[in-house]
Protein backbone atom coordinates (compact mmCIF):
# COMPACT_ATOMS: atom_id res chain seq x y z
CA UNK A 1 0.00 0.00 0.00
CA UNK A 2 1.17 3.28 -0.83
CA UNK A 3 0.50 5.48 2.03
CA UNK A 4 0.65 9.58 1.19
CA UNK A 5 3.33 11.67 2.12
CA UNK A 6 2.00 14.33 4.45
CA UNK A 7 1.11 17.32 2.78
CA UNK A 8 3.85 19.45 3.69
CA UNK A 9 6.57 16.83 2.17
CA UNK A 10 4.29 16.28 -1.18
CA UNK A 11 4.29 20.04 -1.39
CA UNK A 12 7.72 20.50 -1.10
CA UNK A 13 8.34 17.78 -3.50
CA UNK A 14 6.08 19.67 -6.43
CA UNK A 15 8.02 22.73 -5.49
CA UNK A 16 11.26 20.90 -6.60
CA UNK A 17 9.20 19.94 -9.94
CA UNK A 18 8.24 23.42 -10.46
CA UNK A 19 12.03 24.84 -9.69
CA UNK A 20 13.62 22.66 -11.95
CA UNK A 21 11.44 22.52 -14.65
CA UNK A 22 13.41 23.34 -17.95
CA UNK A 23 16.72 22.95 -16.06
CA UNK A 24 18.99 20.66 -18.30
CA UNK A 25 18.98 17.13 -16.83
CA UNK A 26 16.42 17.62 -14.08
CA UNK A 27 14.35 15.36 -13.47
CA UNK A 28 11.24 14.82 -10.83
CA UNK A 29 9.00 12.27 -10.56
CA UNK A 30 5.62 12.30 -8.02
CA UNK A 31 3.64 10.24 -6.76
CA UNK A 32 1.52 10.14 -3.56
CA UNK A 33 4.23 8.02 -1.63
CA UNK A 34 7.43 9.24 -2.70
CA UNK A 35 9.38 12.05 -4.96
CA UNK A 36 12.69 12.38 -6.29
CA UNK A 37 13.95 15.07 -6.98
CA UNK A 38 17.16 15.62 -9.47
CA UNK A 39 18.60 19.19 -10.55
CA UNK A 40 20.83 17.68 -12.89
CA UNK A 41 22.98 19.66 -11.15
CA UNK A 42 26.33 18.02 -10.07
CA UNK A 43 27.13 20.51 -6.98
CA UNK A 44 25.17 20.97 -3.64
CA UNK A 45 23.59 17.56 -2.64
CA UNK A 46 20.42 19.46 -1.54
CA UNK A 47 19.60 19.89 -5.12
CA UNK A 48 19.11 16.05 -5.33
CA UNK A 49 16.54 14.32 -2.85
CA UNK A 50 14.32 11.17 -2.85
CA UNK A 51 11.51 11.29 -0.26
CA UNK A 52 9.83 7.68 0.89
CA UNK A 53 6.75 7.08 2.80
CA UNK A 54 5.68 4.16 3.82
CA UNK A 55 5.40 1.51 0.72
CA UNK A 56 6.04 -2.27 0.48
CA UNK A 57 9.21 -1.36 -2.34
CA UNK A 58 10.23 1.37 -0.43
CA UNK A 59 13.85 -0.04 0.19
CA UNK A 60 13.89 -0.62 -3.74
CA UNK A 61 12.81 2.73 -3.94
CA UNK A 62 15.71 4.39 -2.62
CA UNK A 63 17.97 2.12 -4.28
CA UNK A 64 17.40 2.82 -7.30
CA UNK A 65 17.62 6.72 -6.27
CA UNK A 66 20.86 6.10 -5.25
CA UNK A 67 21.78 4.16 -8.43
CA UNK A 68 20.73 6.98 -10.06
CA UNK A 69 22.38 9.74 -8.27
CA UNK A 70 25.55 7.12 -9.19
CA UNK A 71 25.00 7.21 -12.92
CA UNK A 72 24.70 10.96 -13.31
CA UNK A 73 27.54 11.35 -11.28
CA UNK A 74 25.06 13.74 -9.09
CA UNK A 75 25.97 14.62 -5.66
CA UNK A 76 23.13 13.25 -2.99
CA UNK A 77 22.10 13.12 0.82
CA UNK A 78 21.79 9.39 0.23
CA UNK A 79 25.00 8.50 -1.81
Amino acid sequence: MDVPLPLPTRLLGEDFGVLFRGAPGAEVHLSPGCTLALSGYPGDYWLNAVVVGERPDATTTVRTAVTTLRDRSLRGPLR
